[in-house]
């Protein structure tokens, strides 16, 4: 058995051809900062009409708030809050945990115009840790 999980762990590629093709595709943000898409393809990778679904996202990470079918209820927050997101975009997401005040953020952003770009992290607010 575990002759057979070697073999196996050797025929998984150790990065997605799918993964490189994003990475080396050419990101273009929108002259008014809603879009993010790419170029290659005209696909979303992010646009601002998913504001309100990651304020949403941002209230149960932070657990501010317990949505149910019937009602939201405020939750216990624990001791320190912690959050990581995988994937910076346009922003929206952390914008909306930072309101919530994390005693840390962290960001991991693999593609090289979304980490550089202007609009990226912060680095006035100690919090964020763009990796």
């Amino acid at each position: 058995m575990a002759r057979d999980a070697a073999a196996a762990q050797k025929e998984v590629p150790t990065e997605s051809p799918l993964n490189a093709t994003y990475l080396a595709s050419r990101l273009e943000y929108s002259p008014a900062g809603d879009r993010l898409v790419d170029s290659s393809t005209q696909l979303a990778v992010m646009m601002s009409w998913e504001k309100p679904l990651m304020a949403q996202h941002a209230d149960w990470i932070c657990h501010a708030v317990q949505s149910t079918s019937m009602s939201s209820q405020p939750l216990n927050r624990p001791d320190r809050l912690r959050t990581l997101n995988v994937g910076f975009g346009l922003g929206i997401v952390d914008e909306e945990i930072m309101k919530r005040a994390p005693d840390s953020h962290v960001i991991i952003e693999a593609h090289p115009q979304v980490s550089t770009h202007p609009t990226a992290v912060p680095p006035s607010i100690p919090t964020i840790s763009p990796v």
